[in-house]
């Protein structure tokens, strides 16, 4: 007989007791861990009451995972044996250990005459056993009776528990602020919003991002500052605003830097430009060229005034040329001035030329450019190496300089109409038309809005101050703090200065007496310090612990050089 119905009875009866396992084990794992959530929702907001919503569900979730992936471990470890099941077969169907004997027996205990009688007989028995009706796969009543008690539980306390902060903290919070601190706070606020709103006629417009950084200001100032929960939101706006006001002005030190570095990359590539520049206008020139557009709208309107004077003074010339009573020599003295002027005025007009070229190739696209680069390396003027490194600075700055793009346009435009006034002796008009492109080069250079910036986030630092000062409760002038500041602008600016040191100026070998330093010795002056050194010498080396022959080269050495004149001599 083969033992095929006896193992496939044995193979239901251990699946189906593991399967009821598993589904117990998962039940009593679930009422823990819904148990445990429920006690996380209960302490969760009076432990944590700043934690966001998902964190519960993500925790409440953990737990139900876990304990899902532990009860999976638990039943597989608790797999029945064959044996194991061959007993609970023989316990629920009452066949008096049959199947677990049949299920013992040896390959020739089977093979005799009583074990073929046996497995004869426990076969008959298994063809009617009905496994599914004495295994069934279930959970007890119990535990299904137990398990919505958790989960009603969750959901009440997801729904409804909501605990209110505790009473001391909620009456800090709308606890109201000294007076004497709101005082402080509201002439600091009076200040920023007379400031804000104080513009000059000669101001230029402000930048969007200018725009919406003094809204953010205004709206600041506006916002209630009665309780310590109120100051509190404020010096979170304060430094939300701060650091607006940094990035704007990293923005713009970018933006600066990526017109210098683009218009030293103009003067880099410039192979025929006389590098003198020689003429009136050579510092606007050589700012221009070199990117700093403050100095540039300040040189600017120097040359704008100095035209001016010079107009009047070319009339006047001109009035003494024709001026019937002078005499010949105040004539020509007239006539050389004259034409000493329109030389100047000739190189001015070059010199101008020459700016608004430079500021024309910036305002040419990258393509464009990149063409030109790609052209130079092909003519040999540069290598591929330079080529690559020019290509990457435009492509760095060309994004940064996008913006300033019209406003570099319309300065070489200016530049363009002053040098066309001169071209037609316009000296009046020209001289105004070099001064609104000083206006423009300063709009350029940002200078207003960076003064603008450095006065928002001193004056944004001080209210902030204020704010914390009333928040602690630490209100009014004491005796160790200094007095309020005038209601001037405050100008704020960091500027580093480069400090050039000359060669062979300073030589520090020492300190003096004093603690200055000692500068460079003659030989002369040195005579007894070198014939002192050379009779300590050997003494010294005869204390080192040198070799014999170390010993005798270095004594030598001294000897040798022990004299002063001849160590000079040679």
């Amino acid at each position: 007989m083969t033992r095929s119905l006896l193992d496939h009875q044995l193979s239901r009866v251990r699946r189906r007791l593991f399967l009821s396992s598993l589904l117990g084990i998962v039940a009593w794992s679930w009422v823990v861990a819904l148990s445990l959530a429920a006690g996380w929702f209960l302490i969760q907001p009076l432990v944590m009451p700043s934690a966001s919503e998902d964190l519960r569900w993500l925790v409440a979730g953990g737990l139900l995972g876990l304990a899902t992936f532990v009860a999976c471990v638990m039943a597989g470890l608790r797999v029945p044996t064959p044996v194991a099941a061959a007993l609970a077969l023989d316990e629920r169907f009452a066949l008096k250990e049959r199947v677990t004997t049949s299920l013992l027996l040896a390959p020739a205990e089977a093979a005799s005459p009583a074990g073929q009688a046996l497995l004869t007989d426990v076969e008959k028995a298994l063809a009617s056993v009905r496994v599914k009706e004495r295994f069934p796969v279930r959970v007890s009543r119990r535990l299904m009776a137990l398990l919505p008690v958790p989960i009603l539980a969750l959901a009440l306390l997801a729904l409804f528990w909501e605990p209110a902060p505790a009473t001391a903290g909620s009456d800090d919070e709308d606890q109201p602020i000294a007076e004497a601190s709101k005082a402080d706070m509201d002439k600091q606020a009076k200040r920023m919003l007379a400031k804000q709103k104080a513009r000059k006629p000669g101001d230029s417009v402000p930048s969007a991002e200018m725009e919406r950084i003094h809204a953010d200001v205004e709206k600041f100032i506006q916002k209630p500052r009665t309780t310590k929960d109120e100051v509190r939101d404020r010096i979170k706006d304060a430094t939300a605003i701060e650091d607006a006001i940094r990035k704007q002005q990293r923005q713009q030190a970018e933006r600066i830097d990526a017109f210098k570095e683009q218009m030293k990359q103009t003067q880099r590539l410039a192979k025929d430009r006389d590098k003198k520049q020689e003429g009136p206008a050579k510092k606007a020139a050589d700012a221009v060229a070199q990117g700093d557009l403050d100095r540039a709208a300040d040189e600017l309107r120097q040359l704008s005034q100095r035209m001016e004077k010079e107009e009047k003074k070319e009339e006047q010339l001109k009035r003494k040329k024709r001026d019937p009573k002078a005499d010949e020599e105040e004539r020509k003295k007239a006539d050389e001035d004259l034409k000493k002027l329109q030389e100047e005025r000739a190189q001015l007009a070059k010199q101008i030329e020459q700016m608004e070229d430079d500021l024309r190739q910036l305002t040419r696209s990258k393509e464009e450019r990149a063409e030109e680069l790609r052209k130079k390396e092909e003519r040999k003027e540069i290598d591929k190496e330079t080529l690559q490194r020019e290509l990457d600075q435009l492509e760095k700055n060309s994004e940064k300089l996008a913006k300033d793009e019209k406003d570099i346009k319309d300065l070489a435009d200016k530049l363009g109409e002053c040098k066309q006034c001169m071209g037609e002796g316009k000296g009046g008009e020209a001289a105004a038309k070099l001064a609104k492109a000083a206006e423009q080069a300063n709009k350029l250079g940002k200078q207003g809005e960076k003064q603008d910036l450095s006065r928002q986030l001193a004056e944004m630092r001080a209210m902030r101050q204020e704010l914390a000062r009333a928040l602690s409760g630490d209100a009014g002038q004491a005796s160790g703090r200094r007095p309020e500041a005038k209601d001037d602008d405050t100008k704020e600016e960091e500027t580093q200065v480069k400090g050039e040191w000359g060669k062979g100026k300073l030589q520090a070998i020492g300190h003096g007496p004093m603690g200055g330093f000692k500068g460079p010795r003659k030989p002369s002056e040195m005579k007894e310090e070198i014939r002192q050194a050379a009779q300590e010498a050997p003494a010294a080396v005869d204390r080192q612990r040198l070799s014999p022959a170390a010993r005798k080269t270095i004594r030598g050495y001294f000897q040798k050089y022990s004299t002063p004149d001849a160590n000079a001599k040679k």
